[in-house]
C-alpha cells in the first residue's frame, strides 16, 4: 500500500514531503480550528441577546454540543443547570458531518491537492551574502572580503569564478549602485504539502421560551450578514487561517405548544451551516512534518567531458590531495588560508576537456574537476582546474 507521505514523484506529482525539514514550523490548522471559529463567532461577534426588561438585555450563551450534551441535543431535550431550571434562551452548535465532493472540494478551489505542493515564501538565503562576495557582481577590487581574480595581498579573498557581471551595467555605471539587480542568487524556498480541502457541516439550533426572544436572535443573526454574500459569514482562527461560512435558506421552527401538557415551553429553529475547509500542515499523531526547505541553484552549468585520466598520475605528474576540494561552498573562503585541514581531504577525479580558444583559434587542453556525479541521470557537475596544469596542443 503507498500512502502519501511514501508516494514520492512516482504519480507525476510531487508529495510534498519530499526532501528535510527546517527547524522551524508553520501554524497547523486542522478540523479543531474550523469547530472553534465558528464557535467564536457567534459566542464572541455575533454575541445574540435578548431583551428581559424594558432597557436592559442579556446576553444569549453559546455552547458546542459534545459528549452527554450532544445526546441530550439529539433527543431533543433542551440544557439544565444544576437546579434543573431549563438554561434558556440559549444557542448549540453540533457538528453534523464533513464530506469530500471531487466537483466542490477537491477540484472546486481554485487549487487542489493534485498540484503536490504550493510555495509559501521564496526569498533570498543567508547564504547568498557570501555567494555574492564571492562573484563581485561590481568587480570591486580593494575590499579584501569581497574575491578578486588577481592580488598580491596575502589577506585578499580570490576565485576562479567570473566576476564582475554588472560592472559595465548602465546603472552602476551612473551611480546607481543600490539598483536591484536580482540575477544569480541564492533564494531559500519554503513549501508546504497541498492542502486537502473538505466541507464541515454544522447543526446550529436556537433555543427559546418566548416568540419575541426567538425573534430577537433571528434578527440580529441575520443583520450580520456579510453584504457581499448570500447568507455568509467570515470565520477567524488565531493562527491566521480563515473560512466563509454559508448558511442555508430554511430556518426550520419548532416547539412544544400543541403537547398541552405542564412541561415547560420550549422553541426551537434549526438551521444548516456548511463550512468549506481546509488541512494545512496537520498536527495529527502520526503524520508527517509539511514544511520542506529548497534551495536554489545560482549557476547550472551543461558541458560533456573530454576522456577521463588515471587519477594515480596526470599528465606524468603524480596526483596530490586536491586543494580546492569544495570551492563552491560559499563559507569556506572564511577559513584561514593556513588552516588547510579541511581543504585537503579528500581526493577527487581530474578529466582532461579539450576546447577551442575563440582568439587564438587553437585547440587548448584543461582538467576540470568532477564536483559531482550521478550515475542514474547521467548527470556530472565539473569546475575547471585552477592548479596551473594545463597543456597546450596546437
Amino acid at each position: 500500500m503507498t500512502t502519501r507521505f511514501t508516494a514520492g514523484n512516482s504519480f507525476g506529482v510531487p508529495s510534498g514531503y519530499e526532501g528535510d525539514s527546517p527547524d522551524f514550523e508553520i501554524p497547523s490548522c486542522g478540523i479543531e480550528d474550523v469547530d472553534r471559529s465558528l464557535f467564536e463567532c457567534f459566542e464572541k461577534e455575533i454575541r445574540l441577546e435578548v431583551e428581559e426588561d424594558i432597557g436592559k438585555s442579556q446576553k444569549v450563551p453559546t455552547i458546542f454540543a459534545a459528549g452527554e450534551r450532544w445526546s441530550m441535543l439529539k433527543n431533543g431535550k433542551a440544557i439544565r443547570d444544576n437546579n434543573g431550571t431549563l438554561i434558556l434562551p440559549l444557542l448549540t452548535i453540533r457538528r453534523i458531518g464533513i464530506e469530500q465532493q471531487t466537483a466542490e472540494d477537491i477540484a472546486g478551489r481554485g487549487m487542489n491537492q493534485h498540484t503536490g505542493n504550493f510555495t509559501v515564501t521564496r526569498k533570498l538565503d543567508f547564504r547568498d551574502r557570501k555567494y555574492q562576495n564571492i562573484i563581485n557582481k561590481l568587480s570591486i577590487e580593494n575590499q579584501k572580503n569581497v574575491a578578486v581574480k588577481n592580488s598580491d595581498n596575502d589577506e585578499q579573498l580570490l576565485t576562479d569564478r567570473v566576476i564582475g557581471e554588472n560592472s559595465k551595467d548602465l546603472d552602476i555605471i551612473n551611480g546607481g549602485l543600490l539598483a536591484p539587480k536580482i540575477e544569480k542568487n541564492i533564494y531559500q524556498i519554503i513549501t508546504l504539502p497541498s492542502p486537502q480541502f473538505y466541507t464541515a457541516n454544522y447543526e446550529i439550533t436556537i433555543w427559546a421560551q418566548y416568540a419575541v426572544h426567538m425573534n430577537q436572535m433571528l434578527e440580529k443573526l441575520m443583520s450580520s450578514f456579510l453584504p457581499t454574500g448570500n447568507r455568509t459569514l467570515k470565520l477567524n482562527t488565531p493562527k491566521g487561517y480563515w473560512f466563509v461560512a454559508y448558511f442555508d435558506p430554511g430556518y426550520q421552527s419548532e416547539d412544544n405548544v400543541d403537547e398541552y401538557t405542564s412541561s415547560e415551553l420550549i422553541r426551537k429553529c434549526k438551521f444548516v451551516v456548511k463550512v468549506p475547509a481546509y488541512l494545512v500542515s496537520s498536527s495529527a499523531p502520526g503524520v508527517p512534518k509539511g514544511v520542506r526547505m529548497h534551495l536554489s541553484a545560482p549557476t547550472i552549468a551543461f558541458a560533456i567531458g573530454g576522456e577521463e585520466v588515471d587519477t594515480e598520475l596526470v599528465n606524468g605528474i603524480p596526483a596530490k590531495t586536491d586543494p580546492y576540494y569544495g570551492a563552491d561552498d560559499p563559507d569556506l573562503y572564511l577559513l584561514s588560508r593556513q588552516d588547510n585541514s579541511i581543504l585537503n581531504r579528500a581526493e577527487v577525479k581530474r578529466i582532461q576537456r579539450v576546447q577551442k580558444n575563440p582568439f587564438t583559434g587553437k585547440n587548448e587542453s584543461e582538467f576540470v574537476r568532477v564536483v559531482r556525479q550521478n550515475p542514474k541521470s547521467g548527470e556530472t557537475i565539473l569546475i575547471p582546474e585552477s592548479d596551473g596544469i594545463k597543456l597546450k596542443i596546437s
